[in-house]
């Protein structure tokens, strides 16, 4: 598919706005009327400064773009839509930034006449840069990466010389190890069908013609080095640390800021960065120093990136998992998923759990319907482009969690699980997802809820698409 993307920039564009409320402001200084001092200006049109004026803007954009042919999308109202027999036009706005592609690069030229003829606008050529985002086109796909903003973080907080680790947080108490990620290409899945271990209750789904469904390494040398070392070790967690001793708030959080804008490109900091953000309230030296790891971590990866290729095809996968009491303060249990189109990871979370699970299986299964209700909102972001979606799978490595979704019972132990939790079993009776087994050791998503050695780390982010082009 042929699909390039463009980008514009509209000038002073909340002066294009048109107000539907009554606003008044003071004479400006040297335009005082000298017969009525005291009387003010009733505005026409927005100015920069209102809070009416992003509105007022987007509601005149919003507005030419739908005289103009396009469709508004249903889930997404910053997206229009224009759909041709072989061909489709998308636009993309925010604020006063556009990005617009299509399948034919003539409809991306009579779009750039249109907006000239109705608003002062720069075209600022091919997309290469939004929001923060470092973004490449290619014959072949599209990456996207953040290596200029690492670069000025590092510099803003005077980390420029540290050194790289191969982590962004240590497992053990011997996980401080330094150097480069070594992500290893290969030119093929490095998991491959295999029948799926052990017992598994009924009625739950499985199928083994799938390599999420039941999964294991290759035979091959170049298989087995991505390998994980298992039984492992129980992975190193922050807690409060109240008798530590107490770091500066603002530098803490500032630094926990610039990671949280990097997590748009870098799953793999996901995981560390928001286990740092619990702490920001009385950070102690120990939370810095593990804030600082990270930032060690991306000294070695600075342009480390997502790559989308356009090969790649439309049908969404999920994995979803969850520790267990994991944090040390309230025992809450971490949720982890991931949502793959066309096996390219394009939505990913970490976040703590708002009440407490008595059992794995409870925590699996909350978690279970985190990823479900994110599933169901990507699933409708594609019927926006005529892509209908049934039977969707997310990948849990908990069969009695499965087994509580796909048996809607009361249960002595499930009882009391909050009633918005169990919107998913209406989901897998109606036969829009499907829950399915994988082994834990090839759960995805297990680099959302627990830091992981060096060696299953690298085989996680490469499994994800990150890749480094330096290597």
């Amino acid at each position: 598919m042929n699909f390039k993307v463009y980008q514009m920039d509209i000038k002073n564009a909340f002066l294009n706005g048109k107000l539907n409320e009554e606003v008044y402001v003071a004479q400006p200084p040297g335009f005082v009327d000298p017969k009525f001092p005291d009387h003010v200006y009733k505005l026409n049109k927005a100015l920069y400064g209102l809070k009416q004026a992003p509105r007022a803007w987007y509601d005149t954009l919003s507005t030419f773009l739908l005289s103009k042919g396009f469709v508004r999308g249903k889930i997404d109202s910053t997206l229009f839509l224009k759909k041709y027999p072989k061909h489709i036009f998308l636009v993309q706005i925010y604020v006063d930034d556009i990005i617009f592609g299509s399948t034919n690069p003539k409809l991306c030229e009579k779009f750039e006449l249109l907006m000239k003829s109705e608003y002062k606008m720069s075209m600022m050529g091919e997309l290469i840069f939004f929001l923060g985002l470092q973004i490449k086109q290619s014959e072949k796909g599209i990456f996207i990466n953040q290596g200029k903003y690492v670069h000025e973080m590092l510099k803003k907080f005077d980390l420029t010389s540290c050194t790289p680790m191969k982590t962004p947080m240590a497992r053990d108490g011997n996980g401080t190890g330094m150097g480069r990620v070594l992500i290893i290409p290969v030119p093929y899945p490095i998991m491959k069908p295999c029948p799926i271990p052990g017992p598994v209750p009924s009625g739950i789904p499985l199928s083994n013609n799938h390599w999420g469904h039941g999964v294991g390494f290759g035979n091959s040398r170049r298989d087995r080095v991505f390998l994980p070392s298992l039984p492992m070790a129980p992975p190193l967690t922050l807690d409060k640390d109240s008798k530590g001793k107490s770091v500066d708030v603002t530098l803490y959080r500032g630094m926990i800021g610039s990671l949280l804008c990097l997590t748009a490109s870098r799953p793999d900091i996901m995981y560390s960065t928001c286990l740092c953000a619990r702490y920001q309230a009385e950070p102690k030296e120990s939370h810095l120093t593990a804030v600082k790891r990270i930032f060690r971590y991306l000294k070695g990866t600075p342009n480390l990136g997502l790559w989308y290729s356009k090969d790649s095809g439309f049908d969404l996968t999920a994995y979803s998992d969850s520790d267990f009491a994991g944090c040390k303060i309230d025992r809450k249990s971490t949720t982890g998923g991931c949502h793959l189109l066309g096996g390219k990871l394009v939505s990913w979370t970490s976040k703590k759990q708002n009440s407490v699970s008595t059992s794995t299986a409870e925590a699996e299964y909350v978690a279970a319907g985190i990823c479900c209700a994110q599933v169901l909102w990507l699933r409708n972001q594609l019927q926006d482009y005529d892509i209908q979606l049934s039977k969707i799978p997310i990948y849990c490595d908990n069969t009695s969690a499965i087994a509580i979704a796909n048996n809607p019972v009361l249960h002595s132990k499930t009882k009391h699980i909050e009633v918005r939790y169990h919107f998913i079993r209406d989901h897998v009776m109606n036969g829009d997802i499907e829950l399915h087994f994988v082994p834990t050791e090839y759960q995805l998503a297990d680099l959302f809820t627990k830091p992981l050695d060096v060696t299953r780390f690298n085989m996680l982010i490469s499994e994800l698409g990150m890749l480094n082009p330096d290597d």
